[in-house]
C-alpha cells in the first residue's frame, strides 16, 4: 500500500532542519512523476494541475514503490528548478534545469547532513509494517 508512500518521520525531520536553516521549503504537496525524458506539454501540466499535482518530475518512481515493498523508510524532497511549460511566456531551457541545481546542490547537502544529525537510529513508524520480506521469512 502506497497510500502515504513517504515516511513521515523523516519528512518531519527534513522539516525541522529546513527551519532551523531558514531555507524555504513547502511542506506536503502532490508529486506527479511522468516519465521522461522529455518536458511535459502545457496541456499534461494544466491536466495535472487540475488533479491536484503541485510537483511534476521523472525521478520519483519507482524507488518509492521499491522501498515501500521493502520496509524502507523513505522520503522525497523535491527543487524547482524550471517552470513547466505553459505557466510562464518563457520556454523552458535545460539549461535553466542545469542552472537550478548546481544552485541548490550545497543546500541540498546540508538540508540532508542537518537532518541525518537530529534522527535517532531506528524509527517507530508504520513503514516496515507491509514488509513483503518479513512476511516471506
Amino acid at each position: 500500500d502506497i497510500t502515504e508512500p513517504y515516511c513521515q518521520q523523516i519528512r518531519s525531520y527534513l522539516k525541522d532542519a529546513a527551519i532551523d536553516l531558514r531555507y524555504p521549503y513547502h511542506y506536503g504537496g502532490c508529486y506527479v512523476c511522468v516519465e521522461g525524458p522529455r518536458y511535459e506539454t502545457a496541456a499534461e501540466i494544466k491536466m495535472f494541475k487540475m488533479l491536484g499535482g503541485t510537483v511534476i518530475g521523472m525521478t520519483g518512481v519507482p524507488e518509492v514503490v521499491l522501498a515501500r515493498e521493502l520496509g524502507i523508510c523513505y522520503a522525497n524532497m523535491s527543487i524547482v528548478t524550471n517552470w513547466a511549460a505553459g505557466v510562464t511566456d518563457q520556454g523552458l531551457d535545460h539549461k535553466e534545469v542545469l542552472k537550478g541545481i548546481d544552485d541548490n546542490k550545497n543546500r541540498l547537502r546540508t538540508l540532508i547532513a542537518n537532518a541525518l544529525l537530529s534522527m535517532p537510529e531506528e524509527f517507530a513508524c508504520q513503514c516496515g509494517i507491509n514488509n513483503a520480506c518479513e512476511k516471506e521469512g
